[in-house]
This record gives C-alpha cells, structure tokens and sequence, in this order.
C-alpha cells in the first residue's frame, strides 16, 4: 500500500474520462485490495484459535 501511494503520480490521478478518474480507481482497488490482503493475514495470524472456539469446531472446553 506504502509503494502505491509513494509511487502515485497525482497528474495522473487527476485525469478525467466521461467522469471517472481512472488513475484514481485504479489506485484505490489496488490499496482496497491490499487492506483486504492485509486484513486476512492478520486473522489468520492473531485470532484463528478464537474463530474456531467461536463456530464450534474446537470441541466442547
């Protein structure tokens, strides 16, 4: 996400298409779609034991 940003050039974030910044978009799926990745990493580093108590499927305590 820290290169996405870094890497941004705002002239190109600034360009508008039929109402659309495509530079825009294209900047904030990426940034979207790395918080996502992030955020799954960090559930599966930290609170995987808890989800499974949570559904049930670590068996009775």
């Amino acid at each position: 996400m820290h290169a996405a940003l870094t890497e941004a050039q705002p002239a190109c974030l600034s360009v508008c298409e039929a109402g659309r910044r495509p530079g825009l978009l294209d900047l904030t799926d990426t940034i979207r779609h790395q918080a996502l990745m992030l955020s799954d990493a960090l559930a599966d580093a930290y609170f995987q034991h808890s989800s499974r108590r949570r559904t049930g499927a670590a068996g009775p305590s």
